[in-house]
């Protein structure tokens, strides 16, 4: 209904003996929208992994990813910013299996995750 809309919102607080507050007025955008990942070139090259991502986010925020097969399972930055709807990044990779969920996010908080499983 309001969506890429900005909407006004306040709060106003009555007690018992009608004593009221309101707070200040804010204003945000409304993103309700995930964003969307369009697809995924993938090359392997020795052990360095090549992922060129394409996603469309207005409103993006970052993408991590994580190799769940690795003993230090963190999330690293995978990009913090898109260029021209691209993410691009280079993965320096140890020999065997490995299981990577992605995790792209925008300004909202809105997801969208996917796997990809590589062996080098």
């Amino acid at each position: 209904l309001y969506e890429n809309q900005t909407i006004s919102y306040w709060f106003n607080i009555s007690d018992i003996v009608y004593n009221n507050a309101s707070s200040k007025k804010l204003k945000i955008k409304v993103d309700t929208i995930p964003p969307v990942i369009n697809g995924i070139n993938v090359s392997l090259r020795d052990t360095k992994l090549n992922l060129i991502i394409n996603i469309t986010e207005p409103n993006f925020e970052s993408s991590k990813y994580r190799d769940n097969t690795s003993l230090n399972q963190k999330n690293n930055t995978l990009c913090s910013s898109l260029q021209k709807g691209l993410c691009k990044k280079s993965i320096t990779l140890s020999d065997g299996f490995h299981s990577l969920d992605l995790t792209f996010t925008d300004e909202a908080g809105n997801s969208a995750s996917t796997n990809l499983n590589i062996t080098v």
